[in-house]
């Protein structure tokens, strides 16, 4: 296994310019209890600009999270692992049965194993049953479940003693690190200022004289971690673990987050001391406000933010033009460029000035990632959520109440599906509101003809945010859309624009060219000729053009069908993941529909590798399966796994067999493919291109054009791009088609939802 992957979805670098990093703080080369607070001193700001942990601690409690909820909020927005080997709490009564129980067994490393997986397991059990338990069950299940925290046993393989090592690396996002030893334990008591005297010596990977201890700490880590060191036995959780750690975990990473924020507020409360988090200081250019706009009433020109995140230029420069717009557009910003955190300003600002917000998302998964962000960002907001499932905006008069007498302490946030906002059951209550801001999230999906009944009602200030605001095939709903928010502000932020920032990782893409095979090269041909004569037999605009109708758009969805589910796909599928498939890596294949993903599932279980299954209606816990996906890596075979609020960043390599022929689609995806995680320095996708049997006689709108317009965007952007793009290009020239061709006639994907 590669030495720089302790875990499955760990790495090495990550390089994003506006996350924290340890050399803007001042660090001492040794923190001892009574000279020092270190859980403030140290570990607080050490987490506070973590990316990774990487702990060995001779016991380990989960309440240590009670003293460092603030830190580690961020810690967790960045999604941040944290890997910890401890030891099983053996009493003296324990130790005398266990080395009885070995005296009497053959089996002594079973025993080993069997043993103290149950002592950790009644650890766990009276963590659970203790003060607090229920808040530390969910908590701790949540990290576990959904990727933030893997823990691992350690156990010696002779003698009487315990694992007992106290080490530990930390690593942020640009390739730093900070390692520390000596007498803390992962405990309350260890790091708390009036628990144990205790005392630890720490070294920097950025002076040239720490450089070489930090690397042999990290080894010395990772051959613990990996079960390479000969005297210790380095064991998993075990099911039955597992099962006890995981019985209330929340069902996504958001509400996971959202779960850290509220314990905070609730032991506040109660007294107990919370660490807090000295930010680094903002670089960064800074959040023009409304204060800044010569307003002398704003309570607060400060950007800091719990999570320590800092706005980027592109973000501050699109804020700022979005006020000097007069409140009003849209922020053109790839997948991945972080419009919420830019959008989070502005509701943070309108929330100052007492006014309401009304968030509006196309789906509940993007709900729930507004939400959880809203709660670790801007934790005082009263955030009602209004569809999905939520009905408590229903109850006569307390939305209206709310809305009349905003807070300023608790400030209202209405986050509503826009399918549920477009009722006139909802947008009646929001007549008699002027002092409103609107925020649409994937704003393109609001022109269509249900959604944009929300437009109908004249909000104040109006921001959308889309990676492609203007709807594909759809000139009058994309007009109306730029009417209603004021066209786009700012520059907008490319796929280039992210990656050249590194906020997305450069890629590599492999076109891979197939042929139908004679059952469906005849399928084709038969639905080819019924196009062909409903083209002629239908509607024409004034210039004579053949125009769609619902005859023509059925028969190239199937048609398409037959292209997406080409036999050879799953072939070329199988041969990839063979040729290049690496333990530890995270693999998507995207598949048509549930047919083609048993095919293809089955194909990869013949060359020894398992994979994940995931579909939106599947049985079981989707949920589930995505965060144990997560957690493990390996291969998810998948229909829509990446569509608008699946968020899987440590993917990075893709197979498309089934694509979206709409560029919206396709780009998001990709973007999706793209997203930073810890090691990931490169993406590879694989694209399967199918070429119809009569490309000489293909028709307006054909698969072919549209296939070619995927392959040269992908082609022209990747990092390998002109060895690809130039092959593509002449391929295209090949079956008579100039690049203008293809990107004038490519057809609009009418399979897609909205």
């Amino acid at each position: 296994m590669d030495m720089d992957k302790p875990y499955q979805n760990d790495a090495t670098t990550l390089t994003s310019s506006n996350l924290p990093t340890f050399t803007d703080h001042a660090w001492q080369p040794s923190y001892r209890t009574g000279r020092d607070d270190l859980a403030t001193d140290f570990y607080a700001p050490a987490m506070a600009r973590a990316t990774r942990i990487e702990r060995t601690s001779g016991y380990f409690r989960s309440t240590v999270f009670a003293l460092l909820y603030e830190p580690l909020q961020g810690f967790l927005a960045r999604n941040g692992h944290l890997s910890i080997l401890c030891s099983p709490y053996l009493s003296p009564d324990d130790t005398e049965t266990f080395h009885a129980l070995l005296r009497q067994r053959n089996d002594g490393q079973e025993a080993l194993t069997a043993f103290s997986r149950q002592a950790f397991l009644s650890e766990v059990k009276a963590l659970f049953n203790g003060a607090h338990g229920d808040w530390h069950q969910k908590i701790l299940g949540g990290m576990v479940r959904h990727g933030f925290l893997d823990i691992r046993i350690g156990v010696l393989r002779a003698g009487n003693g315990l694992f007992h090592e106290k080490l530990g690396v930390f690593h942020d996002a640009h390739g730093h690190r900070i390692s520390f030893k000596g007498s803390v334990n992962e405990t309350f008591s260890g790091w708390g200022l009036q628990g144990n005297i205790e005392s630890i010596d720490t070294f920097y990977s950025w002076l040239p004289e720490d450089a070489p201890r930090v690397d042999d700490h990290h080894k010395d880590f990772l051959d613990v971690w990996e079960g390479r060191y000969q005297k210790v036995s380095t064991l998993t959780l075990g099911e039955a673990i597992d099962a006890a750690i995981l019985e209330k975990a929340p069902d996504d990473p958001e509400e996971a987050r959202a779960l850290l924020a509220r314990y905070q507020s609730y032991r506040a409360k109660s007294g107990v001391r919370i660490v807090g988090v000295m930010h680094p200081p903002d670089n960064a250019a800074k959040t023009l406000t409304l204060s800044e706009q010569e307003d002398d009433q704003a309570p607060d020109k400060t950007n800091q933010w719990p999570s320590g995140r800092v706005a980027a230029p592109h973000q501050a420069v699109a804020i700022k033009a979005w006020y000097e717009a007069g409140q009003r557009g849209i922020f053109e910003h790839a997948t991945g460029s972080g419009k919420t955190f830019t959008a989070l300003h502005i509701i943070r600002d309108h929330l100052r000035q007492q006014g309401v917000v009304l968030i509006v998302v196309p789906s509940t998964l993007l709900m729930k990632g507004w939400f959880a962000e809203l709660s670790l960002e801007i934790p005082d907001a009263n955030v009602v959520r209004v569809g999905g499932g939520h009905n408590r905006w229903r109850s006569p008069g307390d939305l209206e109440w709310r809305m009349q007498r905003p807070s300023q302490k608790h400030p209202l946030v209405m986050l509503a599906t826009m399918q549920t906002a477009a009722k006139k059951a909802f947008r009646d209550r929001l007549r008699r509101l002027s002092n409103i801001l609107l925020v649409a999230d994937e704003v393109h999906q609001l022109g269509s003809d249900l959604h944009r009944q929300l437009l109908n009602l004249n909000m104040g200030s109006r921001l959308g945010l889309s990676a492609t605001p203007e709807r594909f095939g759809d000139p009058d709903g994309t007009a109306i859309l730029m009417h209603y928010f004021g066209g786009i502000v700012g520059a907008p932020f490319t796929l280039s624009d992210a990656m050249s920032a590194g906020r997305l990782t450069q890629y590599h893409y492999h076109p891979e060219t197939l042929s139908l095979n004679a059952e469906e090269a005849d399928a084709w041909e038969e639905l080819t000729e019924q196009l062909r004569e409903a083209i002629q037999k239908g509607p024409r605009d004034e210039n004579g053009k053949p125009q769609d109708n619902q005859r023509t758009r059925l028969l190239k969805i199937k048609r398409s069908r037959i292209a997406k589910k080409a036999a050879a796909k799953t072939r070329i599928a199988k041969e990839i993941i063979e040729a290049h498939y690496a333990p530890g890596q995270h693999w998507l294949v995207y598949c048509e529909d549930q047919e083609q993903l048993g095919e293809v599932a089955a194909a990869i279980a013949e060359t020894g590798i398992a994979p994940w299954v995931y579909y939106a209606d599947m049985a079981g816990d989707p949920d589930a399966t995505l965060a144990a996906f997560r957690r493990h890596s390996g291969v998810i075979v998948s229909i829509r796994c990446l569509d608008e609020g699946v968020d899987i960043p440590e993917i990075s390599h893709a197979i498309i067999l089934a694509s979206s022929q709409n560029p919206r689609q396709f780009i998001q995806r990709r973007g999706r493919v793209l997203r930073r995680s810890p090691g990931k320095h490169r993406a590879h996708i694989w694209d399967a291109l199918v070429l119809p049997p009569d490309t000489e006689n293909d028709i307006h709108g054909s698969l072919t054009r549209s296939e070619l317009l995927r392959a040269i965007e992908f082609a022209e952007h990747a990092a390998d791009q002109g060895g690809g793009a130039s092959r593509l290009r002449t391929l295209a020239a090949s079956l008579g088609l100039s690049v203008d061709e293809i990107y004038g006639l490519a057809e609009p994907d009418t399979e897609e939802d909205e």
